[in-house]
């Protein structure tokens, strides 16, 4: 917990090891944090085309999916905020960071403006970081997306990083929104 909370001070995220939950992969992270945050019925945005096995947890927890449309080139950024304040929707999973099908990446100034409209609607955005680790050209990087909207919940792993067959993931979310998370994730016999 204390280096994945050190890799994102790094990045520009202070963050401290009491607002990291490791789980057995980014999968099993996401579907912590949607059955901590949606019921049955709740709206959630999703990109489209997304990332199927994220899709996949969101529907298999009873969500109604709002679809955010992806260009090949990434996010029509104004569309993208006005169907997430649209939606009034719970949470919205999205992938800033190389996004999985496209490989898009949002750069700080959209991040802060897709930013805004979360925070306007009262949903939770849920971040898949799971590829942005994986820069194949090396350029500079964005800030997180929690650091536009200290709220955003988000979901790392290192099997793409480093190697498929290692299951480590990890949810980096505020001090407030961790406990159900743990409980959740460790739940008392």
């Amino acid at each position: 917990r204390e280096v994945i909370a050190e890799r994102y001070t790094a990045r520009g995220l202070p963050t401290s090891a009491d607002e990291v939950l490791v789980t057995s992969g980014a999968v099993a992270g996401i579907g912590i944090v949607l059955h901590a945050l949606v019921g049955h019925g709740d709206r959630v945005v999703v990109e489209t085309p997304g990332y199927p096995n994220t899709i996949d947890a969101a529907r298999r927890g009873g969500a109604r999916l709002v679809p955010l449309a992806m260009d090949p080139d990434g996010w029509d950024v104004a569309e993208s905020a006005r169907t997430v304040r649209d939606a009034a929707a719970t949470a919205a999973l999205l992938i800033p960071a190389f996004h999985n099908l496209t490989g898009a990446l949002m750069g700080d100034e959209d991040r802060a403006a897709l930013g805004r409209a979360p925070r306007q609607a009262g949903t939770v955005p849920v971040i898949d970081e799971t590829i942005a680790e994986v820069d194949l050209e090396g350029g500079p990087m964005p800030l997180p997306f929690a650091a536009h909207d200290p709220r955003a919940i988000t979901v790392g792993s290192s099997s793409k990083s480093h190697w498929g067959g290692l299951r480590t993931g990890w949810v980096r979310a505020p001090r407030t929104a961790l406990a159900p998370l743990v409980a959740i994730a460790a739940p008392r016999t």
